[in-house]
């Protein structure tokens, strides 16, 4: 969606026959001023349709507008105090550009007659009187006056001129080529002032319209041609949705002093100021009122590049089968880094690398053998941070429980020297890991010499799955492995009959010193607003079992393939959308703690929103939106929230034809946590969750279970949510 340049060029509308219909939907707003102080916004205007070119009237509490209404464009007065509109003339024409003329009660008007005819005249706004005042300068596009009698003028042509013309018969006198249509008198002087735009550089110029000597003072913000002079004589210009402000003699160039975003304005084109200085005028552009409608054709680009894509396929088939697993502080992992960021930068993306201290634990070898009833090997898979046994193993009786409750109940006396085994029943993850994370150290508290839980899994073929365990630094640390669910049964039912066992448990885990790795940062730089930023991602490491496909390396193929995409097909969004691959999510979380942690304030306040795909690669039904400090289930709902939840519906909209639209309550991801608790509006992507479990955090996460369709899926559904929410005009939730 175009929505950027947000303007009224008259010249091309005459010239096109007056193609009204497709008028830009502007808004015309007005503010109190102090200084450099906004106050709250008066809105002029608040309708589909062209509402621009604002002048205020001498006094200040009334200004005069162009209107577009049923395919013609006319001039209405607006009194502030009354909220009351009218007309100002009954023409078969349409006019533009109304300007008070000095001294008189009038304003003048560009009279559009069609084919190239464009003629400036008069209208007394108390009498009614309509006069041309200019009958032979033609086409007249904008102007603005030197004093009663004369007018500097945009006149049409190839090329387009300034020239300054006296009021009555004859001819204008030409003073410069390519200006652009902002026409000012400049304070406290007899100079006036235009953009020159013969160059790629627009340049902000003085120009003495009786010599003609000119002076070049700013270079204006990249494609911006329309500014006021402030009473103090300092410059305003508009800037999407931000007032930038320049002083003559200052050397600190363009200095943001407002945004307005939080006030619904944004693609701010034309500002002026009353007489009095006291009040601004702003015209921005309208949002869409939908955002599916607006986006749908670029929506329909990204998908159906991401439905018929390989390289990502292709991408993450090397990244699992040539590099493999990525534990942090290992080689691997180091290895899929270098080999992102060479890719990344061969495509033509902005990459760099982010040096993050991660942990560095080591498995090394493992076992896990029944001495008795009778001697057999279990497979296991040692906890992640987990210590490791004394030379020889620990060899020792089970206690088999279902709950810390029922460890509690045992006692030491029971507990002691013993291995525990939580033979729990699988209740979903959430229920079950907790035995996985804290069970070691519970077990520790009451004597134990090791722990042994359950994996965190419903289903299995006899699969350990590994994960992270939490030592309390009060209790001694004791070894930790993770049963298959087959296992973990077995022993409950020789529990129950009795009857006694006792493992032998061997591990060679070790925790190193930390190692040096990266965050792996890539970004399609924003058009408009580059300090704001929209980031995706996943996190790039993996445990050490497996190809770390579905865990989590096909959601980083997804953003990096998303954004590569995009790039591709030359979408530019006006916010820098940003990928990365987080390192050391799964035993540290320091990959998304470091990117946050190397952030300023404004830079944390300049991300927009924060996206997390971290729940494999199965087909994927929407995002989870979450806003720290919002109760999504509270009676009372939080109005910011709803109106950005609203928002992602209607973006949403855009990805129903995959069945992948649905927008829910509440959501986020670990490594975006750290953004989110600073107050940056969350998503996490949301899959069917059908097999993720039997997959995750074991030697079973391998590349023969993702289906390529579904991780195309996951492509255009990152990429189309990425890059609305870093073009949409407003912020999800605007910054107040």
């Amino acid at each position: 969606m175009n929505t950027r340049l947000v303007i009224l060029p008259l010249i091309v509308f005459a010239a096109a026959g007056a193609a009204f219909a497709q008028v830009p939907s502007t808004d015309v707003f007005v503010f109190p001023v102090d200084g450099t102080e906004l106050g709250k916004a008066q809105r002029v205007t608040d309708r589909e349709g062209y509402d621009n070119q604002p002048r205020f009237l001498p006094g200040g509490r009334e200004l005069v507008y162009s209107s577009q209404r049923d395919g013609q464009t006319d001039i209405y007065r607006h009194d502030l105090r009354s909220g009351s509109t009218v007309r100002v003339a009954e023409t078969t024409e349409s006019e533009y550009s109304p300007t008070p003329i000095p001294g008189t009660t009038s304003v003048s008007t560009v009279r559009d007659y069609g084919d190239l005819k464009q003629q400036l005249w008069s209208v007394d706004l108390k009498s009614g009187k309509e006069t041309l005042l200019l009958p032979d300068v033609n086409p007249v596009g904008y102007h603005a006056w030197v004093d009663d009698g004369a007018v500097l003028l945009f006149v049409l042509g190839e090329p387009h001129t300034l020239q300054v013309a006296t009021i009555g018969p004859g001819p204008g006198k030409v003073l410069a080529e390519s200006p652009g249509r902002g026409l000012a008198r400049i304070p406290g002087s007899n100079r006036m002032s235009y953009v020159d735009k013969g160059e790629d550089t627009w340049w902000l110029t003085a120009i003495d319209p009786s010599t003609g000597d000119m002076e070049r003072l700013i270079a204006t913000p990249e494609g911006r041609e329309d500014y006021a002079w402030a009473k103090d004589g300092s410059v305003w210009i508009g800037d999407d949705s931000r007032l930038l402000r320049w002083s003559p003699g200052q050397d600190d160039g363009w200095q943001a002093i407002a945004d307005l975003d939080a006030e619904g304005v944004y693609g701010i084109t034309r500002v002026t100021f009353s007489s009095d200085g006291k009040r601004l005028a702003v015209v921005g552009a309208r949002p869409p009122a939908d955002l599916a409608q607006a986006y749908r054709d670029e929506a329909g680009r990204i998908v159906g590049a991401a439905l018929t894509d390989v390289e990502g396929w292709d991408k993450l088939t090397y990244l699992a089968t040539v590099i493999g697993h990525r534990l942090s502080g290992s080689a691997a992992l180091e290895e899929a880094i270098d080999w992102a960021v060479e890719t990344m930068g061969s495509e033509g993306l902005e990459v760099r690398k982010q040096a993050v201290q991660v942990p560095h634990w080591v498995r090394g070898k493992e076992s896990l053998t029944v001495v008795a009833p009778r001697e057999r090997e279990l497979n296991i898979l040692g906890l992640g941070d987990s210590v490791g046994t004394p030379a020889g193993g620990i060899t020792a009786p089970i206690v088999v429980v279902g709950s810390f409750e029922e460890l509690e109940a045992l006692g030491r006396a029971k507990v002691e020297g013993k291995i525990v085994v939580y033979a729990v029943e699988w209740e979903g993850y959430g229920a079950t890991v907790q035995f996985r994370t804290h069970g070691a150290s519970r077990a520790a508290a009451l004597g134990a010499v090791a722990a042994l839980t359950r994996s965190a899994t419903g289903h299995s073929l006899d699969t350990p799955h590994t994960g992270a365990l939490r030592y309390d630094e009060a209790q001694p640390k004791i070894p930790a492995a993770a049963l298959t669910p087959e296992d973990s049964a077995w022993m409950r039912q020789m529990s129950e009959m009795g009857r006694e066992v006792v493992l032998r448990l061997e591990m060679d885990a070790k925790m190193h010193d930390d190692a040096e790795s990266f965050n792996v940062i890539a970004e399609i730089a924003g058009s408009e607003r580059p300090e704001e930023v929209v980031v995706m991602g996943g996190h790039y490491d993996s445990w050490d079992a497996g190809q770390g496909v579905h865990d989590d390396g096909a959601a980083c193929i997804a953003a990096w393939q998303a954004l590569r995409l995009i790039d591709q097909l030359g979408l530019r969004p006006r916010r820098t959308l940003r990928v990365v691959l987080w390192t050391n999510e799964e035993n540290g979380l320091r990959g998304g703690r470091e990117y946050h942690a190397a952030l300023t304030d404004e830079q944390i306040a300049g991300h927009v929103a924060a996206i997390e795909m971290d729940s494999g690669v199965e087909r994927p039904i929407g995002f989870g939106f979450g806003v720290s400090g919002v109760d999504t289930d509270a009676e009372e709902r939080d109005p910011a929230y709803e109106r950005a939840l609203a928002k992602l519906r209607q973006i949403g909209a855009l990805l129903d034809g995959l069945d992948a639209g649905h927008i829910r309550r509440g959501g986020g991801g670990a490594d975006i946590g750290p953004l989110m608790r600073s107050g940056v509006p969350g998503l996490g992507v949301r899959t069917v969750g059908e097999h993720y479990f039997d997959w995750h955090h074991s030697d079973a996460d391998t590349l023969d279970k993702v289906d390529p369709q579904n991780l195309r899926r996951a492509i255009a559904l990152l990429g189309v949510m990425g890059y609305v929410l870093a073009d949409m005009p407003e912020r999800l939730i605007p910054v107040e």
